[in-house]
């Protein structure tokens, strides 16, 4: 399959591109409105520069990469060129936005995917297959973090409030959200965030935060998000829920099946992970359901509650007065 990208700012776009190629597809071309940027992204990806219009022309799907407040701007280029889409999350900075992106692809009847990788993770995929069965019983709490290096000093738009809409708490809060919701087959009906900015003071946004969430059953939910992860670390972040319930307590880490590996030169030390890993699974299922034009398994409608999830926890803390 032909797959251009619109906006190519965001770390993960590289790697996409990547396993777009170990896929088995073309990645015809991207775009950026920073020239600079663009020229520098494509020579690191081997991927040709392309203007935006030429992409709608020679590309079969697209790949939205770019920073968080041009997502909408892009859905309505492409769904007018009837391409299917694949968004970063989350969907917008503001709901509305959000909204306007599911229904701006609906009545194009383009498809609409959520980049919510985690959906595809192994050990996520296990927990839902075990609550579905009724093995858990019932679910009173779900405790999960979700930590990261700083992305700023790679991608300096994310400490950006206007082009992000936020810090950690938009960059994170999404995926275990939207595994949350996905597990209890509920959105929640209560989200309270509580936000700071004692890492890395000088970013203008949020860089830790913890969010509290209840669900129709009445399950209690929490995520702790922050960008509190050492830039030499040996992983780009960590990914980990605790889950109470009748059977008893589970811990699902997503990021258990590594190898450790030690640079005999540098000693430094990183982590290989021993499979594709669920962004390239993601990947695979976002060309599969272009090319049967059918639904993905995560879908815009996905997104949005997701994004409802991170943007109610943004609007819902209040800094003090400084």
């Amino acid at each position: 399959m032909r797959i251009g990208f619109a906006g190519i700012v965001h770390v993960h776009a590289i790697d996409y591109a990547a396993s777009l190629r170990r896929l088995g597809h073309e990645v015809v071309g991207a775009f950026d409105a920073d020239a600079v940027a663009l020229a520098a992204w494509c020579a690191r990806s081997a991927v040709p520069a392309s203007s935006l219009e030429d992409l709608l022309e020679s590309a079969e799907a697209m790949i939205v990469t770019s920073a968080t407040n041009e997502h909408l701007t892009y859905a309505v280029r492409i769904a007018s060129a009837g391409l299917p889409i694949l968004m970063e999350k989350p969907l917008a900075t503001s709901l509305p936005d959000a909204a306007e992106i599911v229904r701006v692809c609906a009545e194009a009847g383009v498809t609409l995917m959520t980049a919510l990788p985690m959906r595809f993770s192994a050990a996520a995929i296990g927990i839902r297959e075990w609550m579905a069965g009724g093995a858990a019983g019932d679910v009173l709490c779900l405790s999960g973090v979700n930590q990261s290096l700083y992305p700023a000093v790679e991608a300096d738009w994310f400490a950006d409030a206007e082009r992000a809409g936020g810090g950690a708490v938009m960059d994170h809060v999404v995926h275990l959200a939207d595994l949350y919701s996905w597990w209890l087959d509920a959105a929640p009906t209560r989200v309270h965030g509580t936000m700071n900015s004692v890492l890395y003071p000088d970013a203008g946004v949020d860089t830790a935060c913890l969010v509290t969430l209840r669900y129709p059953g009445g399950q209690l939910a929490i995520i702790d998000a922050s960008w509190s992860r050492p830039q030499n670390d040996v992983v780009f972040g960590t990914f980990a829920v605790t889950i109470t319930c009748g059977a008893g307590v589970v811990d699902v880490d997503a990021m258990a099946d590594h190898v450790v590996v030690v640079d005999a030169e540098t000693s430094r030390t990183s982590w290989i992970f021993a499979s594709d890993g669920p962004a390239e699974t993601m990947l695979a299922e976002f060309v599969a359901a272009a090319l049967e034009d059918r639904e993905p398994s995560v879908t815009g409608a996905d997104g949005l509650r997701a994004s409802a999830v991170a943007l109610a926890a943004r609007d819902s803390w209040r800094a003090p007065a400084r």
